[in-house]
């Protein structure tokens, strides 16, 4: 019987050490809640291309989307990595190259009846008062959930219409400004 670190040994030094430094951690948490009831007190050494062809085929046959499954398999790889270079455990990684092909997304935007109709309904919200602001603000200035919750009124320039972001504040790492227009 090997010898040797475990998923959860893997899983706790990764999430524990690395995950936290990451833009989204939540993504490596939900990741790894769907690997653990699979993979938990499992030996490293004892997992191959079959077990994760076996993983990929099960979350398939759940209805998991090939992107969640990406991620999954991602976690997994980056996470051996890790421990091969920063914790020098001699294990080889079968979960490179498993990505599964993602389907071209398809591209939407709200109609303006739609969006109309969304905003009606938020302004009627009895428990969410702060709804429709919110909504409107995501909408007409093409801002995400957590940039509308992250914002402070200094990152606000009212006299030029723009909402400043700084390089840690935006997904995509990068400063810059969003303009406003009358309705956001």
């Amino acid at each position: 019987m090997p010898t040797g670190p475990t998923f959860d040994d893997l899983m706790l030094a990764y999430l524990g050490q690395v995950t936290p430094t990451k833009r989204a951690p939540q993504r490596d948490q939900y990741s790894a809640r769907a690997l653990f009831p699979v993979f938990r007190s499992r030996k490293l050494a004892d997992l191959g291309a079959a077990e994760v062809r076996g993983y990929i085929a099960t979350r398939t046959a759940m209805g998991a989307q090939p992107g969640t499954i990406n991620k999954e398999v991602g976690l997994m790889s980056a996470a051996l990595n890790w421990a091969r270079r920063e914790m020098e455990w001699d294990l080889p990684n079968p979960w490179e190259r498993r990505r599964q092909r993602e389907p071209t997304g398809r591209t939407r935007w709200l109609t303006q009846s739609e969006a109309q109709r969304l905003i009606e309904a938020a302004r009627h919200s009895p428990q969410a008062p702060h709804l429709e602001d919110f909504l409107r603000l995501g909408l007409y200035a093409g801002l995400r959930p957590g940039e509308i919750l992250g914002l402070t009124w200094q990152q606000i320039d009212g006299s030029r219409s723009r909402i400043q972001f700084a390089a840690d504040r935006h997904k995509n790492g990068q400063p810059g400004n969003v303009p406003l227009n009358q309705q956001a």
